[in-house]
């Protein structure tokens, strides 16, 4: 019988999913069962699932309702005791589901496990480690309070390395649909809030990074989103005195490391307002290592176009000379 159900949900990544799932299928830990929710793909998707034979892997197709929905579609279709969340153009690394078992039977009091990532490229170069605590060393149990406190602070956790308890989730409404940006930011707060946590501190996935990420595609939402999460913390009476000191170092990391960053690429004078802001909140925010490559895009975007395309080519010059 089956303890974990993995979930993936996927739309028109026919050419990533196969690799999803077959990294899953290659897992030491073996007492799992694969829902694919196919959030209405145009493509061959389909059949790509239906190919492999193993009769642990499900597919799932519903009409296009976004990825909040095609997890809370893998939910309600799961009866196990243990969830996790894969993403369609992730993979998992080897031990990953086995690590995550072990976390959650030999601490009880955690609600749910998380780990890091190893970043990869879409030609597969792996280029750093994310995910790292900026608090914890060593794989260690984290009580609610502090992970909620990190959380807002330094980011979210990567919800492809997360294990849940399902006696957890159901603590929660699910995955908000109404959130199309951050809504797994947006759910893991509101998790932690409910369930202390176990901190693995290595790396459980290689996450995947390329043109077609929702995370890089998706520019709606954001003003939306982030608000609703500070709101789940600051908005609770029973815990919100904990983090008002918090209040305003919160308020800057969004602003600072999600809207100012995620907006760049694309409209230079909202990140420069959003950064604005980020100081406004937060003052000391521009002594924080995290902040000082978005402070450089920020001057470098205050630059005549000549000159920024001369220091992009004299940095990538400078990054190909023999170290």
């Amino acid at each position: 019988m089956p303890r974990i159900s993995v979930i993936i949900p996927t739309y028109n990544r026919e050419k990533l999913v196969r690799e999803a799932i077959q990294s899953v299928l290659r897992q030491t830990y073996t007492y799992f069962e694969l829902i694919v929710v196919d959030d209405g793909s145009t493509d061959n998707t389909k059949a790509v699932v239906n190919s492999f034979q193993d009769p642990r892997v499900r597919y799932e197709y519903q009409a296009k309702r976004g990825t909040s929905a095609a997890r809370n579609t893998g939910i309600n279709c799961s009866t196990t005791e243990y969830l996790a969340f894969l993403d369609s153009d992730d993979l998992y690394l080897e031990t990953a589901l086995e690590k995550s078992v072990s976390a959650l039977d030999s601490h009880p009091e955690a609600g749910f496990s998380h780990g890091q990532a190893l970043v990869m490229s879409e030609t597969g170069e792996v280029s750093r480690t994310a995910g790292k605590s900026r608090v914890h060393a060593r794989s260690t149990v984290i009580d609610s309070i502090d992970q909620v406190r990190e959380m807002i602070t330094s980011g979210p956790i990567l919800t492809p390395t997360v294990m849940a308890r399902r006696s957890c989730i159901e603590k929660i409404d699910g995955f908000s649909e109404d959130l199309w940006f951050a809504q797994d930011y947006h759910f893991f707060v509101r998790l932690a809030m409910k369930c202390p946590s176990f901190y693995i501190a290595e790396p459980l996935i290689y996450r995947r990074i390329h043109r077609d990420m929702v995370s890089i595609i998706t520019r709606p939402g954001k003003e939306k989103a982030f608000p609703l999460i500070l709101e789940a913390v600051f908005g609770d009476p029973a815990i919100s005195p904990r983090y008002m000191n918090l209040w305003g170092e919160a308020h800057s990391y969004f602003y600072s490391n999600w809207m100012a960053r995620s907006v760049y690429r694309y409209n230079k004078k909202l990140a420069r307002q959003y950064l604005r802001k980020s100081v406004r909140f937060y003052p000391k925010v521009i002594f924080q290592r995290r902040v000082l490559k978005i402070l450089y895009l920020y001057l470098l975007s205050l630059t005549p176009d000549r000159w920024r395309l001369a220091i992009r080519d004299l940095k990538r010059r400078w990054q190909k000379k023999p170290k």
